[in-house]
């Protein structure tokens, strides 16, 4: 099924309070889609002793907003927003983030390019300063549906495949209070701060910033006359921390087991099953979330076994 249809996208845009209502639903431009979604499954072997049935499905969506009369603040840049059109020619959900360019060697502070554009220009159009990161809506998804039978025994299981997505990753220094000052005791800290920067020439080998005691600003084209941003804040909203959400997830595995009707015959059964299964058994996602759960961010999907029996008399 392949389709290209286009839309409208409805924004929520502020009026005056007069009106008896803070904001109201617009038209906030055009919004361009096309893709496909496809669905296969066949036998390739059926025997009375062997069997394989296969099931695929896959779908891909191209998104372009066009223009749109919605003012975007770099916050939106930031972080994205699924409902609106931020600028034209990219998909709904882009988002996009300080650029990245790498530690200062002498005190392990990051270092972002683009600072040097006005504020004018900056507030004009946030992307002069940030960097487009892309979606954070996978580009494709995918299923697979596997079963393979021999004899009285069946083995059962299913795989889902999204790729093209971005994120972010948790900011290492997320539970320092304004991402300077050491937490309490009892707080957990991330591993990842093991591999901050910590002495000159540190910066080739990690982009995570040292732990600054001073010099923690940063003055930014989006600031006020005078005013300054958190580096840890840049830091946490830059393309460093943007990673690929892609993976591959077996989602269950399940082996099951029917007695022969001869058998169930004899024990004056009508039928007999036990099976064994297994669900979100592994995914296969970057690296860089440390073995967390794409999906879920700093935790994981938990596994489940079961065994289970059916029995008819």
């Amino acid at each position: 099924d392949y389709y290209t249809r286009r839309s409208n996208a409805v924004i929520s845009h502020e009026i005056p309070y007069e009106n008896g209502m803070e904001t109201m639903s617009i038209n906030g431009g055009k919004l361009y889609n096309k893709g496909f979604e496809a669905t296969l499954s066949f036998n390739p072997v059926n025997t009375k002793n062997f069997g394989i049935n296969l099931s695929v499905n896959a779908s891909k969506n191209w998104n372009e907003g066009g223009e749109t009369p919605f003012e975007a603040t770099y916050t939106n840049f930031l972080n994205g927003i699924s409902t609106s059109i931020l600028k034209k020619g990219y998909p709904v959900n882009s988002f996009w983030s300080y650029d990245f360019a790498g530690l200062d060697p002498s005190n392990g502070a990051p270092i972002f390019n683009n600072m040097d554009v006005d504020n004018a220009t900056a507030l004009a159009d946030p992307t002069t300063v940030l960097a487009y990161s892309g979606s954070k809506e996978p580009e494709f998804t995918g299923g697979l549906n596997l079963g393979v039978r021999y004899k009285s025994l069946t083995l059962r299981t299913s795989f889902s495949l999204l790729l093209g997505g971005h994120q972010r990753l948790p900011n290492p220094y997320r539970d320092f209070s304004y991402g300077v000052r050491i937490p309490e005791a009892y707080v957990n800290l991330t591993k990842e701060l093991h591999k901050r920067w910590k002495e000159p020439g540190d910066e080739n080998r990690t982009d995570i910033p040292a732990l600054l005691a001073n010099n923690y600003t940063m003055a930014t084209p989006f600031s006020p006359t005078g005013g300054v941003n958190m580096i840890t804040h840049l830091y946490q909203n830059s393309d460093a921390l943007v990673v690929s959400s892609s993976f591959l997830r077996c989602r269950d595995l399940s082996l099951s087991w029917r007695m022969n009707p001869e058998w169930t015959k004899k024990f004056g059964l009508q039928s007999f099953l036990a099976s064994f299964s297994m669900s979100n058994l592994f995914v296969v996602a970057s690296d860089r979330f440390n073995g967390f759960d794409p999906e879920l961010e700093e935790s994981v999907m938990p596994k489940s076994y079961s065994i289970s029996l059916s029995i008819g008399f």
